[in-house]
């Protein structure tokens, strides 16, 4: 399948609504030879302080978490720095490519070319083919549920963790 690349930088964002550019939260975790190495994470005051209430719900981020946190380019340079040239890797990686992009056109900054894997998608095909089984869906929690690991969902560092427990777990059962 063409993963078998275990250098990577998993990432997960969080949002106050529907608004791509809405960012409230990024978790970010290297992995170098499929070991977990560092963490980033941070709470992002979006550019609008509009939170959807069923959005609160999911991640529990309220805009009085938020208030005291610089807006997304104020930490873009740390968050450029960690990932480097390095491929990104997200579970369903066009919603935070899609995040990423809309942070950087709405503060004028440059896009990236980094490279972007899936691990939706990889699960998608892995399991059939790799694990001999299909799960009932995709989603992070079944597919860590899969694997053993235990996390909680939708806070942007354990999502981001997870993703890459699971990647670098499919990157190492590879037939």
């Amino acid at each position: 399948m063409g993963m078998v690349n275990m250098d990577f930088v998993a990432i997960d964002f969080e949002t106050a609504n529907f608004q791509r550019n809405s960012a409230c939260s990024i978790g970010m975790v290297r992995c170098v030879d499929g070991v977990l190495t560092e963490e980033f994470h941070t709470l992002i005051r979006p550019p609008k302080l509009w939170f959807r209430p069923d959005f609160i719900d999911i991640h529990g981020i309220t805009p009085a978490d938020v208030r005291g946190f610089e807006t997304f380019d104020a930490y873009w340079e740390q968050i450029r720095d960690f990932i480097g040239g390095r491929t990104l890797v997200a579970h369903n990686a066009p919603f935070d490519r899609g995040v990423l992009s809309a942070c950087l056109e709405h503060f004028h900054l440059p896009q990236i070319s980094n490279p972007w894997k899936c691990s939706c998608r990889t699960a998608k095909k892995w399991f059939p083919e790799c694990a001999g089984t299909v799960l009932p869906n995709y989603r992070l929690n079944t597919v860590a549920d899969y694997f053993q690991i235990s996390f909680q969902h939708h806070d942007a560092l354990e999502d981001a963790r997870t993703c890459a427990l699971v990647m670098a777990q499919m990157c190492r059962d590879e037939v």
